[in-house]
């Protein structure tokens, strides 16, 4: 049975909804809003996989430190 620490479960979760909202952001939302407006689900999909693909934690870490956080707020 494993038990995580509550505080840094809570840690982890703000980590992880900050990474998915720096993610969205990167959405081409023209390409986007362009292959829904054609029912054009796969390219859609692509898009959408584009930018959920992105490694965005060299941007959360700069946003973290210069805010005066830690870098890795779990390590």
């Amino acid at each position: 049975h494993n038990v995580t620490d509550p505080i840094e479960s809570l840690m982890l979760s703000a980590v992880e909804v900050q990474r998915a909202y720096a993610q969205a952001l990167l959405v081409d939302r023209k390409a986007l809003e362009g292959f829904q407006d054609r029912n054009d689900a796969l390219m859609a999909t692509q898009t959408l996989k584009c930018a959920y693909r992105t490694d965005v934690e060299p941007i959360l870490a700069m946003a973290r430190l210069r805010t005066g956080g830690a870098i890795d707020p779990v390590a």
